[in-house]
């Protein structure tokens, strides 16, 4: 009880705990990056935090309010700006991208805990798949070593970028909003 003569209660808690976790993002420009090289850096932070985090997504998965995620809103905001969005789109896109990112951290931290189970009982007869070539190994093991690897985060980031780019040329070639 003691706890809560500092925070209002445990969503108060939960806001601060996810505002010092976005604290550790880079959200710095430099004058040479391109947009897209922005976005990089800030999808590899990001992705870099929660694989340090294991509970990280799930607790920035809520909404909340903070200096942390202003800081992070306002430079993602920038980045678009760059990228050619109007201040709205730019706001409405933040939720989509924001999202984008969460999906895979949640997918790698309950990957993770999966992994975790399985290691306890010992592995099971995974099921495979015919393919191109030969056959898929499904197991859980395989896919969260993967799934939690640098390569997994360069797909992520690199669909992430090239996302935001088709639609920034989609919406020049248009003269449309996102």
């Amino acid at each position: 009880m003691a706890l809560y003569r500092h925070v209002r209660d445990k969503d108060h808690l939960l806001d601060l705990m996810a505002g010092r976790l976005l604290d550790e993002l880079d959200v710095g420009t430099e004058k040479e990056s391109t947009w897209q090289e922005e976005l990089r850096r800030l999808g590899m932070s990001f992705l870099a935090l929660v694989a340090a985090h294991p509970a990280a997504p799930f607790l920035l998965s809520r909404p909340f309010e903070s200096p942390g995620s202003r800081r992070v809103s306002v430079a993602l905001v920038g980045i678009l700006d760059r990228a050619g969005f109007d201040p709205r789109d730019a706001v409405h896109l933040l939720q989509v991208m924001t999202g984008m990112l969460l999906g895979p951290a949640v997918h790698r931290a309950t990957y993770a805990a999966a992994a975790a189970r399985q290691g306890s009982s010992g592995p099971s007869e995974p099921p495979r798949t015919a393919a191109a070539g030969g056959e898929l190994d499904w197991r859980v093991d395989q896919l969260t070593a993967w799934a939690t690897g640098p390569d997994s985060d360069r797909l992520v980031v690199e669909l992430w970028v090239a996302g935001v780019q088709g639609l920034a040329a989609s919406q020049r070639r248009t003269g449309g909003r996102a």
